[in-house]
């Protein structure tokens, strides 16, 4: 039976109560990871005279890995609201990554929302130590080791760029929630994590772009150029929001409803309009 659809995506199952829900552009994705993954592991499985079919099941394998990955992440999310007494609603996994929703809580606080937030990345990093550990202790054919490998290397790449102190990752949430605890203003910690994104921008810039361009005079690579700017435009676009950096948002920030209130006169449904 094929998955249900919705507006937003395929829906693939439910957990508990909560709909995964994978949106379309989370093939993209595959699909950039297949075109960058491909030519290393043909080149070298065909040296140990392994042909297309391995070599196209390694790539797949690989991508999935890379997707379950996601899934556990927030995943972890959901069960770490769970514990803490906020069931999530829904799990939705997009191309820059995935989110997960969460229904109302009656006894919430920030640290609470900070140990939610830091489950995610915590996940990555413990999947990223157990593929270490394979490596080092297992023997496994080269094909395996080969996603293994990957797998374990994108599960690290996720724990440390998630808990980067920036809206709308992780870590600035997590940034956002601490603020918050130690200063019950919650509009100040997310201001300080907006300014945080800002930040974790110019640093990817600077790294995967800049860096190459400047000190190393050569051009960044096609597929470090594209995923940095899908997630620099998703990081930017929460930062300027939280942040309020637009006029209109501007203008909206300073508005006084106050100013244009009126006094409301309160009538029966009997009373004449000439004495309204």
């Amino acid at each position: 039976m094929s998955p249900a659809s919705t507006p937003q995506g395929w829906v693939l199952g439910r957990i508990g109560a909560a709909p995964v829900v994978v949106s379309p552009t989370s093939l993209l994705l595959g699909l950039l990871i297949a075109a960058s993954w491909y030519p290393p592991v043909s080149s070298t499985l065909a040296r140990l005279g392994l042909g297309a079919p391995v070599v196209l099941v390694t790539v797949a394998g690989t991508v999935l890995g890379v997707g379950l990955s996601v899934l556990v992440h927030e995943l972890s999310h959901g069960l770490a609201g769970t514990v803490l007494g906020r069931r999530p609603v829904r799990y939705e996994l997009y191309l820059w990554g995935g989110r997960t929703s969460f229904g109302p809580a009656r006894e919430w606080t920030a640290w609470k929302d900070l140990v939610t937030s830091l489950s995610g990345p915590a996940t990555n990093l413990l999947i990223w130590l157990v593929g270490t550990l394979v490596q080092d202790s297992a023997r496994l054919p080269v094909p395996a080791t080969f996603t293994v490998w990957a797998v374990t290397l994108v599960n690290l790449a996720l724990a440390v760029f998630n808990a980067l102190p920036g809206l709308p990752l992780d870590g600035g949430y997590a940034l956002a929630a601490l603020v918050i605890q130690v200063t019950g203003n919650r509009r100040l910690g997310l201001k300080v994590a907006g300014w945080g994104g800002i930040v974790v921008v110019g640093g990817v810039v600077w790294w995967w772009i800049l860096r190459p361009l400047l000190l190393e005079g050569r051009q960044p690579d096609a597929f470090n150029l594209i995923l940095v700017v899908m997630v620099g435009w998703s990081i930017v676009a929460s930062s300027w929001q939280v942040l309020e950096l637009g006029g209109g948002a501007r203008a909206a920030s300073k508005l006084d409803l106050r100013e244009l209130a009126r006094p409301v006169r309160v009538v029966g449904p009997d009373t004449p309009l000439s004495q309204v």
